[in-house]
């Protein structure tokens, strides 16, 4: 879990939004350790992939409780490299965006925004930072330090910054750690592609640090698509402008003020526009998206408070997505809030139910999610009911790592 969350574009020192922050924080503070907190060991943050997902509906992983839905919005026919240009937006139940691209509610956020957070300070210039944590744009949140057992490479790890450790979580990512005379960072993915940072150093009282922004996204085979961001007039964050694909072809972004961080309509270099609309009730909630001026493509959503309270974001209760490229296009999500079977309590953004929606009813459930056995000292199974009623069941270790599960038959499979 972060130790504290940043509601303001790239820059985590901001202060903005103070009221919202300290609640959240306040929420943290007063949670009970993490073996009664659901999949808050995830390796790869609470809405992080590591132990798979349920697509019986949509998405949602099991161990966390993370409901997530992706849509495409545009993509670039074309386009040169082995990354398409496409604008994929995705909604994480259990994490608060950081940065309110889309608004306030529902955890949106969008693929090319990806986070590197301010670096620990250090005593002097150009030192070399003991860890690194990003953000992806997809929800998870991994910190890569030091292991001996690699010597260019930082990895995700539990335990302390220094010294460097033996253990590792396993995470297939790494990162190549600031280069302080390029001030060049990189995120290397598990295709080879590679993220790339570019650091600034800044002071605060006798202590130094690092303010990072994603400049690059490189494929497996060197070719770069360009991250092209702006300091808005007033100072206060960096957004993102422009993506470029090494042809030329872009994706170009507009806002809804001069210095927020909403983003208004993206147009791309074929001609295509899709614009966002937002209404402000509880925060701004992104409420539609139009697709390339035609009415009949638009996508609608609805969303519910919170089901911890906490004066948390709101989360998204139903979506009618006319881009989605599964089969649920329409769906209504149900959020826990009694406590769990093993007597937990109930987790901010918690899945219970995927449902069916019609685009103005919710109707039946799809998939069913029950955290933790009928034991209070049994925290780590989770079973899915299927709208027929078929179940199969999922156990973790401990430390988050899946350790069998059954599929709707009562086969079972394990792993260590």
């Amino acid at each position: 879990m972060r130790s504290q969350i940043h509601l303001i574009g790239h820059d985590r020192r901001a202060r903005g939004n103070v009221a919202i922050q300290l609640s959240f924080l306040l929420f943290l503070a007063l949670a009970s350790p993490l073996h009664a907190q659901v999949g808050n060991q995830n390796p790869s943050g609470v809405s992080g992939i590591v132990n798979g997902q349920v697509n019986t509906g949509c998405s949602y992983d099991p161990y966390t409780g993370n409901a997530m839905r992706s849509i495409s919005d545009i993509a670039v026919a074309g386009a040169v490299g082995q990354y398409p240009l496409a604008l994929v937006r995705t909604a994480n139940s259990r994490s608060p965006s950081t940065t309110e691209v889309f608004g306030f509610a529902g955890g949106w956020n969008h693929n090319y925004n990806w986070i590197l957070e301010d670096s620990p300070n250090g005593n002097a210039q150009n030192f070399q930072p003991k860890r690194y944590t990003v953000e992806f744009p997809d929800g998870r949140v991994e910190t890569f330090r030091a292991v001996t057992w690699d010597p260019e490479f930082y990895r995700v790890r539990p335990g302390a910054d220094t010294p460097a450790q033996s253990t590792s979580a396993g995470v297939r990512e790494r990162f190549v750690p600031l280069n302080t005379s390029t001030m060049l960072a990189y995120l290397i993915l598990p295709d080879g592609g590679k993220i790339e940072f570019t650091a600034s150093q800044h002071a605060s009282g006798s202590h130094y640090y690092y303010k990072y922004h994603a400049t690059a996204i490189i494929d497996p085979y060197g070719l770069r698509t360009q991250l092209v961001d702006e300091i808005v007039p007033n100072g206060t964050r960096r957004r993102l402008v422009w993506v470029i694909e090494p042809a030329g072809r872009y994706l170009h972004f507009f806002y809804v003020t001069a210095n927020g961080p909403k983003i208004s309509y993206v147009t791309a270099s074929d001609g295509r526009t899709v614009n966002y609309y937002y209404i402000y009730c509880n925060g701004c909630r992104l409420d539609h998206v139009l697709y390339y001026n035609y009415a009949n493509w638009t996508a609608r959503y609805n969303y519910c408070n919170s089901n911890v309270g906490q004066g948390l974001p709101p989360l998204l209760w139903t979506a009618d997505d006319p881009m989605y490229a599964g089969p649920m296009k329409r769906i209504a999500y149900t959020y826990r809030t009694a406590n769990n079977p093993d007597g937990t309590a109930p987790v901010y953004g918690q899945i219970q139910s995927e449902n069916y929606y019609d685009g103005t009813n919710v109707g039946v459930t799809v998939s069913t999610l029950t955290v933790g056995a009928a034991n209070p000292t049994n925290h780590n199974i989770r079973t899915e009911r299927r709208g027929d009623n078929a179940t199969r069941t999922f156990t973790y270790y401990s430390n988050g790592y899946l350790s069998s599960d059954t599929d709707f038959m009562g086969h079972s499979a394990s792993q260590t």
